[in-house]
């Protein structure tokens, strides 16, 4: 059963789907505005879908499991550059953090679990 909350960044209806949650656009009555996103990889894709979320107001954290920030293109140094600019727009990076668990209750997305132990 899909969690509602959940979604992957890859299609136009991807992208309908983030837009009802994140601002309540959806028919759904049980549709409810979001307040904060994560976003799984700290590649390319995962680095714009972080902006969007900060465009949309979105407390953002970006979970990357690599030691920084678009690790295959970038050495450390540029790695650290990236990751302070990232963060100077508002997201919560995790380098090298490894998310186990999509916590949820009642079907809905309540945040993740990474290896540390910690909930986010």
């Amino acid at each position: 059963m899909p969690l509602r909350g959940v979604f992957v960044y890859r299609t136009l209806d991807d992208l309908d789907g983030i837009l009802d949650m994140s601002l309540c656009t959806s028919p759904a009555a049980d549709v409810e505005r979001q307040r904060r996103a994560a976003v799984l990889g700290g590649g390319l894709i995962g680095l714009e879908a972080a902006k969007a979320f900060v465009d949309l107001q979105l407390e953002t954290h970006l979970f990357e499991t690599g030691p920084n920030l678009m690790h295959v293109h970038l050495n450390a140094e540029a790695g650290v550059v990236a990751q302070k600019h990232i963060e100077r727009i508002g997201v919560k990076v995790y380098v090298s953090t490894h998310v186990l668990e999509v916590l949820h209750q009642d079907g809905r997305l309540t945040g993740v679990k990474i290896k540390s132990g910690d909930s986010v």
